[in-house]
């Protein structure tokens, strides 16, 4: 869904006889996004941009329970709880990551920090050793791999 700003830009773009695919261009995004923008009124727009809000507050304590509990969760874990419990869940994992970043800023909830790497100890030669066992194919009597 793309805010209402570009929801304007667009109608701007079609009043002046812009193309669609100029339009699309010159705003960044998909010809398949600007098509179909083109011909939605603005009332047809607040009225797909409720519904599109409004699906995803249906979970919101059940996704605010798992941050209050453990607000390091990492979004996908939390993605994956929700199809889980709810199986009727029809969401993109685009627009549920969104959701999951407007909410956590408007919570105070920080996201789960980095893997922390560091380089490794060089070793003395002969310390350590890596083995690759690969595969051995044996063969029957009737020469038939096993």
């Amino acid at each position: 869904m793309i805010g209402i700003e570009q929801y304007r830009k667009i109608q701007e773009y079609k009043a002046l006889g812009l193309a669609q695919t100029k339009t699309a261009k010159a705003l960044g995004i998909t010809y398949s996004s600007v098509s179909k923008y083109w011909n939605m009124s603005k009332e047809d727009y607040v009225r797909e941009a409720e519904k599109e809000r409004y699906h995803m507050d249906n979970y919101r304590q059940y996704i605010l329970e798992h941050l209050k509990i453990c607000p390091q969760m990492r979004d996908t874990n939390i993605y994956l709880k929700l199809v889980e419990a709810f199986p009727d869940l029809q969401v993109k994992r685009a627009t549920f990551y969104r959701y999951m970043k407007a909410l956590r800023e408007q919570h105070g909830y920080p996201h789960a920090s980095k893997r922390k790497t560091s380089p490794r100890e060089i070793s003395p030669p002969g310390y350590e050793a890596q083995a690759d066992f690969g595969q051995y194919k044996l063969k029957d009597m009737y020469g038939r791999i096993v």
